[in-house]
């Protein structure tokens, strides 16, 4: 692992939640991917109003920049069209053959080979807004998976200040995911509660509560109740004091 301690990750988050502007933002990603040694960073989504210029976040050689640009212009990049359906990290590598014959996908995989990106990952971030993924590449190298959590931690933490800049940018808050009710359950899951006993603890019926529970694996785009509790802490809508054992009298 290239970088040993938390709080050099703690302090670039800090400096990330209180960017201003997009290239400000995009600065301070580029900073942790310098702690990371990331030589390749770009953010693919179907969302239009992200010019190219605005996906390429660290693209050093110029065959790689090329082959990205027109994939981003397409929307055809293969990190999107697998992401789509995907909610964890892949390697983009394992999936070259399934794009063989498209001159464009070829291009991208063969300047990653040629500047021995050998180690290319997808982060699926799936969120109301859409789907983003950010694709992050080392030269010849291997991400392990705490520092792919790390990057993605980072990642979502941008994508939240890009939703702000380019939906509400007379806006310095990022609209909340979840409503308390989803937040309430969500944290009672956390702590290992039932449905039968959230249910009698929050005065709702159990059929209420299931489908509370649905709502949130939705709205944060999750596989399951337990990746939602990872996707909120990631998001931001949940701290881990949210999931603290309750006191006596809490209870």
């Amino acid at each position: 692992m290239i970088v040993q301690e938390d709080h050099l990750l703690t302090n670039q988050l800090g400096k990330l939640g209180a960017s201003d502007t997009m290239e400000e933002c995009m600065a301070q990603v580029r900073a942790v991917f310098d702690l990371y040694q990331v030589g390749h960073g770009c953010l693919q989504t179907l969302d239009d109003e992200l010019e190219p210029s605005e996906a390429l976040w660290r693209v050093t050689p110029d065959d790689v920049t090329s082959a990205c640009s027109q994939l981003v212009k397409t929307k055809k990049h293969p990190a999107l069209l697998i992401g789509k359906s995907r909610h964890f990290p892949f390697n983009m590598m394992d999936y070259r053959e399934h794009f063989q014959g498209d001159p464009e996908t070829d291009a991208l995989f063969e300047a990653f080979a040629n500047n021995g990106l050998s180690a290319v990952y997808a982060l699926p971030i799936r969120t109301p807004a859409g789907v983003y993924v950010f694709v992050v590449g080392r030269p010849n190298d291997t991400i392990d998976l705490t520092e792919l959590l790390a990057l993605q931690t980072i990642c979502t933490n941008a994508l939240n200040k890009i939703v702000q800049f380019k939906k509400r940018p007379c806006d310095n808050s990022v609209p909340d995911i979840l409503t308390n009710n989803q937040r309430r359950v969500l944290i009672a899951l956390a702590r290992g509660m039932d449905r039968t006993t959230i249910a009698r603890t929050h005065c709702l019926s159990e059929d209420t509560v299931a489908l509370i529970e649905q709502q949130i694996v939705d709205d944060l785009g999750a596989a399951n109740a337990r990746h939602a509790i990872v996707l909120s802490l990631i998001a931001g809508e949940l701290s881990l004091e949210d999931f603290a054992p309750l006191s006596y009298s809490d209870q």
